[in-house]
């Protein structure tokens, strides 16, 4: 895949987290995706992701917004802000 094409997941998973729509990612993380911010007692799999973000709902007005997005070859990062209204 493309740098462009890594962003533009990137934009699809914020948009789901937003949308709540958590079905949709199970199609963009790879199955053996493994997350640096689980809890050390919870698994770091997409699972837990998602019920942590999940909790992140009940703030129905929480938008993600992408500040910056840097990629290059495999290696990519983003800078991103909430915005409650």
């Amino acid at each position: 895949m493309t740098i462009e094409g890594n962003k533009a997941v990137v934009r699809q998973i914020e948009e789901a987290w937003d949308s709540n729509d958590l079905a949709a990612l199970d199609d963009l993380f790879a199955s053996n995706f493994v997350s640096l911010s689980s809890l050390p007692t919870r698994p770091p799999n997409l699972q837990t992701a998602k019920r942590r973000i999940g909790c992140m709902q009940a703030f129905s007005d929480r938008k993600a917004v992408i500040q910056d997005m840097v990629a290059e070859g495999r290696s990519g990062r983003r800078q991103d802000t909430n915005d409650w209204d």
